[in-house]
């Protein structure tokens, strides 16, 4: 995330109208001299897919909602605005919210337990272009990812020719329907190539597998995918 002028930010809370998120708002407005507006996902999804109106920062209150909600708005927001920065507030500790931060919008996770002072020491490191992931979160994520990094090689060479070509195709930002249309099979075998690729590299999204493309498949995989 890039540091903006304060002139320029703008902060959206997306969450529930309380006593918490209102104290928020009034400390980004009045202490922090910030445009901040308390949202709905809809609204939200709305306002970064203008192209008049700059968002910095977007707080996600997942108090009251699902982890499987939350992806699908990730998923959204990144599909209107790769460059947009979400921070979960609120999280529970060991809940599968903490595990989405490899999500390439998360840039922040605040506990329920935390301390209003805290939230807003993270709020502003944000702001000036930091990321505020705790500690403990990414120790494990670095422990992942190195077991990926050694087992990447050898996932790329699992995948078959066709599933190589549906990977490339689908970083390249192409539907299932495209797909099929473009290698001329059916949207069925699109599907099964999918979820078996996925299985191979380890992803449980497009996004995870887009990014995964873009990490570990180098140029003589890249050429195998677009051969027909």
């Amino acid at each position: 995330m890039t540091a903006l002028k304060k002139s320029l930010q703008n902060i959206l809370l997306v969450g529930q109208q309380n006593l918490q998120n209102s104290v928020i708002i009034n400390y980004l407005i009045n202490e922090q001299h910030l445009s901040a507006q308390l949202t709905n996902q809809a609204d939200a999804v709305k306002r970064i897919s203008a192209e008049e109106e700059l968002t910095s920062l977007l707080l996600l209150d997942v108090r009251d909602i699902r982890p499987e909600q939350a992806i699908r708005f990730l998923n959204e927001l990144y599909q209107k605005n790769s460059a947009i920065s979400v921070a979960f507030i609120n999280v529970l500790s060991d809940s599968k919210f903490e595990k989405l931060i490899d999500h390439p919008t998360i840039a922040g996770i605040f506990y329920a337990h935390q301390p209003q002072s805290q939230v807003y020491k993270g709020i502003n490191a944000l702001l000036a272009g930091d990321l505020w992931i705790p500690r403990k979160l990414l120790k494990v994520y670095l422990q992942q990812t190195r077991t990926a990094y050694r087992t990447a090689e050898d996932s790329s060479q699992l995948l078959t020719k066709r599933e190589l070509q549906i990977l490339k195709l689908t970083a390249t930002g192409a539907t299932n329907a495209q797909i099929a249309d473009k290698l001329n099979v059916s949207m069925h075998t699109v599907k099964t190539h999918m979820y078996n690729l996925f299985k191979k590299i380890g992803a449980s999204n497009r996004v995870q597998a887009i990014n995964w493309a873009n990490e570990n498949l180098d140029s003589d995989a890249v050429n195998r995918s677009n051969a027909a």
